[in-house]
């Protein structure tokens, strides 16, 4: 974070100037940058769907090949959340914004530089272990047809996950600096070159599916070396070292490991999901992967993009002891956030058979079947955008005031959760591959209902501002939206367009209609949020 007052922000005017004069233009100017990212995630999660779809396309839909290059994942991608993912965003970030904010960036560094150091061992270490492993590990998640494709791709696989590693930690670094924009938007880079491979290299036989594995390796390594490029000004003060010893040093990893737990979880969450495929059909892990990819996509545009800006700013203002700027900070991100993520799981679940073709069905490669299956995962998923951006936002309050630890037990709860749900539902209902979905929306509301009684307890001083009233009027935008849209989708049934456009203009059309009337009783009943992107629309226009 550039929090000095020799350090300009993205206005080009010194954080130190941020008074409690200048809090709306400082709000205004946070709200612009946010959208910023937005647009720029937009742009990310696109070629990510494309790439998503494309996998269906190039491997087919019903296919062990689809399963065999989805479950080759696996394993990178657990080891890369297990060693770094969760301590980029929860400490690394916190700890560097709040060293800069108390004048102690030098010993920010080092341990920075030695957290880096220690990882970069660990990672490969680690990573050269699974590629010898791989056989053993994969035969618990995979079918008998896809068993081998998937040992290879997940080998060719594994090294992308060191460069991964080594790309995300500079985007860390470029957060706490507040190159935000700059972070943004060169995902999209990295997905326009996993496209080009799958486009190229994927084809439905063994040596496809490992193609299209170690072009998507190489997509990654070109990837950390944008990301050096990008962040060559900010690493000059990086120092190759573990220095071990020194306290900042502990003070980091004491910060790091808990969110490193936390953020493993989740992987051990798929991990127990992914062990329950085996019993249904071939394409139910690619299904799920699609179910997965679709709800992810409005949450990480826009839960991701408020939360990666607030919370450099959040960190300091704990530093402050700022508890009401803190306070202010967070619920004006989370409403703003419920704002988008409520009216998009009520279209993705009253939509879903249409949401999921028009997403993945191009030409004939996905069948009526499949478009089915996915969509009746993905309804149970729905609520999980609503229960997954509160948990994302609390999160980062404990991140924030550096409590990592309450993260990780809310995780280790949800997968107690999810492991007495999914025994459960498996054995005594007739959900069949739904099952797995449904249990994980029951984990993902429990762990939210108990984060927010640990934020209670811990933080008394931060306050949800005019969350009741809030809460209130989401009810009825809910069912207004919701009811509304549920009609004219029974009133008009199967009617689809022919063409593909037009199929995806409709279902924009009644996006679009099912957020207008949620907009609309939100602004009538005096949703701040909502005012302000009307005035700033109005201003737009008179302009």
């Amino acid at each position: 974070t550039a929090a000095m007052s020799n350090v300009p922000d993205l206005a080009g005017r010194s954080v130190r100037q941020a008074t409690t004069a200048a809090e709306p233009s400082h709000s205004r100017r946070l709200g612009k940058i946010s959208l910023i990212v937005m647009l720029a995630l937009l742009l990310t999660k696109v070629t990510g769907q494309l790439r998503q779809i494309l996998i269906g396309i190039r491997f087919g839909y019903d296919t062990p090949y689809a399963d065999a290059f989805t479950q080759g994942f696996l394993i990178p991608d657990f080891i890369y959340t297990l060693l770094i993912g969760g301590a980029i965003q929860a400490a690394i970030i916190p700890y560097l914004s709040s060293s800069i904010e108390s004048g102690r960036e030098k010993d920010g560094w080092r341990a920075v530089s030695s957290f880096i150091t220690f990882m970069a061992i660990l990672m490969g270490s680690i990573l050269l272990i699974c590629e010898i492993f791989a056989p053993l590990i994969m035969q618990y998640f995979t079918t008998s047809t896809s068993y081998q494709m998937a040992v290879t791709a997940a080998r060719a696989l594994l090294p992308q996950a060191f460069f991964m590693m080594l790309a995300a930690l500079l985007i860390g670094i470029l957060n706490t600096y507040k190159k935000f924009i700059t972070t943004a938007l060169t995902p999209c880079i990295y997905n326009s070159l996993v496209l080009l491979s799958l486009l190229v290299l994927a084809k439905r036989t063994d040596g496809g599916v490992k193609a299209a594995s170690v072009g998507i390796t190489a997509a990654a390594a070109i990837y950390f070396l944008i990301q050096l490029f990008s962040a060559r000004r900010e690493i000059t003060n990086f120092r190759l070292g573990l220095n071990l010893n020194k306290p900042e040093v502990r003070e980091l990893f004491s910060l790091a490991v808990p969110t490193l737990v936390s953020a493993s979880i989740p992987y051990f969450s798929s991990f127990l999901i992914s062990s329950y495929y085996k019993y249904f059909a071939d394409g139910t892990s690619y299904a799920y992967s699609n179910a997965i990819s679709t709800w992810q996509l409005p949450f990480g545009i826009v839960v991701i993009a408020i939360t990666n800006v607030t919370l450099p700013h959040l960190a300091e203002l704990f530093t402050r002891k700022d508890f009401s700027g803190a306070s202010k900070m967070i619920s004006t991100g989370l409403r703003s956030a419920l704002l988008i993520i409520i009216p998009a799981a009520l279209c993705f679940g009253i939509m879903r058979q249409d949401v999921i073709a028009g997403i993945f069905r191009w030409g004939r490669a996905m069948s009526s079947d499949s478009v089915n299956y996915t969509a009746q995962i993905l309804r149970w998923y729905c609520p999980v955008m609503v229960t997954h951006t509160v948990t994302y936002f609390l999160n980062n309050v404990f991140y924030a005031n550096h409590k990592t630890w309450v993260p990780m037990a809310g995780a280790a709860f949800n997968l107690l959760m999810l492991f007495i749900f999914t025994r459960y539902t498996f054995a005594h209902t007739g959900f069949g591959p739904e099952s797995m979905a449904f249990s994980f929306a029951l984990s993902s509301f429990a762990s939210t209902i108990l984060l927010l009684v640990l934020m209670a307890i811990f933080f008394p001083k931060i306050k949800l501002l005019h969350w009741q009233h809030y809460a209130v009027i989401t009810v009825f935008a809910t069912v207004a939206a919701g009811g509304l849209l549920w009609l004219w989708q029974t009133i008009s049934g199967d009617i689809q367009p022919t063409h593909k456009l037009s199929q995806l203009l409709y279902l924009l059309v009644r996006a679009v209609f099912a957020y207008g009337i949620y907009f609309y009783v939100a602004n009538i009943f005096g949703i701040t949020e909502v005012r302000y992107i009307k005035q700033k629309v109005f201003n737009k226009f008179k302009k």
